[in-house]
């Protein structure tokens, strides 16, 4: 197994899935180093990868004008950021910023795509496993609301 083939199946988004079907997705996987405070994406760019955090903390922040960003949620080690890239019109909703020095996956939006409609048995379970993290996300959002509101 590669060393790419390994990054990505050692992930949990490709968990469960065997080496060959991970293999198709290598091709689209490049890596990405960050140090504390950089971004990753800003608010209102190109929606156009999906990133696997292998180590690290990215923080998502939401931009208030005329105060500082506001951070919505953080994603650790193990987890995905940016499904923008599904929905029209394919542009960041929030800006992403390691709050640590950060290694990540890039994964193509457009080659994954291909890869998804290529072979839709493992697409459908992907785009499962990305519909839960949105889920997931809608969750954490409601229940920070309900911190803030029970302080009001």
């Amino acid at each position: 197994m590669s060393e790419s083939q390994l990054r990505l199946a050692d992930h949990p988004f490709f968990k469960d899935l065997n080496p060959q079907e991970v293999e198709k997705f290598t091709h689209c996987a490049h890596s990405i180093s960050l140090g504390a405070g950089d971004y990753l994406f800003r608010e209102g760019g190109d929606a156009d990868r999906l990133f696997l955090v292998q180590e690290g903390k990215v923080a998502l922040e939401l931009d208030v004008p005329g105060k500082h960003p506001i951070t919505i949620l953080t994603v650790e080690g193990g987890g995905v950021v940016g499904w923008s890239w599904l929905f029209p019109p394919h542009r960041w909703y929030l800006a992403a910023k390691a709050t640590v020095p950060t290694r990540l996956v890039a994964l193509d939006a457009k080659s994954l795509m291909n890869e998804f409609e290529k072979n839709p048995s493992v697409g459908l379970e992907l785009m499962k496993r990305v519909a839960n993290i949105i889920f997931q996300r809608l969750q954490a959002v409601g229940m920070q609301f309900l911190s803030v509101a029970g302080k009001v």
